[in-house]
């Protein structure tokens, strides 16, 4: 077989695969792309009034905060003129195993030493 129509049909097969290839990208970009979810609404997602956990019935309950400790928050705070406070969780909850009992008194501490709280 002569070079040349070795060369041809190379081209040849090129100019095919490209083509294939435009006509694969142009259906892709014809589809239409589904637009993400609207969750601005109080419809959907998660929705809290008082930014506190609600237990399931049956199920063990959720970290509350410490009683000795009650958590103001900032609409409290606005509203009665008292200092918000950030959470101090109840460490009597028999949920918590004794790593994680260690880790937020820890974090109690640092808490109610005045320093930011996560």
């Amino acid at each position: 077989m002569p070079t040349y129509a070795l060369g041809a049909r190379l081209v040849a097969g090129s100019l095919l695969a490209g083509a294939a290839c435009l006509t694969l990208i142009a259906g892709a970009a014809a589809q239409q792309k589904p637009s993400p979810p609207d969750f601005s609404s109080k419809l959907v997602g998660w929705v809290t009034g008082n930014g506190e956990f609600i237990a399931v019935p049956g199920e063990p309950s959720p970290v509350r905060n410490d009683p000795a400790h009650p958590r103001i928050s900032n609409a409290e705070a606005a509203r009665t003129r008292r200092q918000p406070s950030y959470r101090i969780g109840d460490l009597s909850n028999p949920n918590l195993k004794p790593w994680v009992v260690e880790r937020m008194k820890k974090d109690n501490a640092e808490a109610l030493a005045g320093k930011i709280a996560f």
